[in-house]
């Protein structure tokens, strides 16, 4: 197992005021990218021998809502997960281990080995999944998205933080689109928590390039109901998500029914 140790800046905290999805997706790569280092593959390496580490499909769950100069250790475990891929296990911890966040990313090596210490166990947990495709059984928002020049990576790609920052605005423009606003879930004594989700990857856009982001709802339940969203540019399939939304009273700060009003609107865009 490997364990790197990060500090949270206030410029990691969203609008709800805790630390952004991302920020434990920027800490993960910082572990996956040590593991390689630590099997010898340096950055010069990566240019010179075109190495690239492709995420192909993620899982998350957020467990404990950080705030900022909070410091979390990343403890990553690895394991080969059929040719030239390996699952990379992050779990997060605040320092007297308290779980904060677990994610799992399952990437395509090209043109490297890593050696992995760990074998999978029938008691492990593989969360990793694919997704199915939309049935056209609803309604659904499309917006456009232009994946900028400048959120690409050293190697010129855009990687899983990328893709979950698409997919957060899909989730904005889709409630502002419903007059779902931050104001409006306000004024019902009503917000949401993003509690879990998974990602596929399965091209990568070209910069500049217009994209459709289709958004919808796979189903409510009792107090959670889940996105999904489709990424594509002209007819290439981009990406693919699903995540889960707690819905929590804010005078009683704990869960609560998915609110009539809420049901109302989602429902013509609701999959299942």
């Amino acid at each position: 197992m490997s364990q790197i140790s990060r500090i949270t800046r206030y410029s990691d905290i969203d609008v709800n005021r805790h630390v952004t999805s991302r920020t434990y997706e920027h800490f993960a790569s910082d572990a996956r990218y040590e593991i390689l280092v630590q099997n010898g593959i340096t950055l010069n390496e990566y240019y010179d021998k075109n190495i690239r580490l492709h995420t192909k499909n993620s899982f998350v769950k957020f467990i404990r809502q950080q705030g900022p100069l909070d410091t979390i250790k990343v403890n990553t475990r690895t394991f080969a997960f059929g040719k030239n891929s390996y699952l990379f296990d992050h779990q997060f911890e605040q320092p007297d281990g308290s779980p904060v966040c677990h994610l799992q990313v399952l990437a395509e090596l090209n043109n490297a080995e890593i050696q992995t210490s760990e074998n999978l166990q029938n008691e492990f947990e593989v969360h990793i999944k694919e997704l199915d495709d939309f049935s056209g059984k609803c309604e659904r928002i499309e917006n456009n998205l232009v994946p900028l020049y400048s959120d690409r990576d050293a190697f010129g790609e855009y990687n899983l933080n990328s893709f979950w920052k698409f997919f957060e605005d899909g989730r904005w423009m889709f409630s502002k689109k419903l007059d779902l606003t931050l104001e409006k879930m306000l004024e019902h004594d009503t917000t949401s928590f993003y509690m879990s989700g998974h990602c596929e990857i399965f091209n990568q856009p070209v910069a500049g390039e217009p994209m459709k982001l289709f958004t919808w709802i796979d189903r409510i339940d009792k107090i959670r109901y889940y996105f999904r969203q489709d990424l594509q540019q002209g007819e290439v399939k981009i990406a693919s998500m699903i995540d889960e939304q707690l819905v929590v009273s804010l005078s009683r700060a704990r869960p609560q029914k998915v609110p009539q009003y809420l049901r109302d609107v989602l429902q013509p865009f609701t999959e299942h």
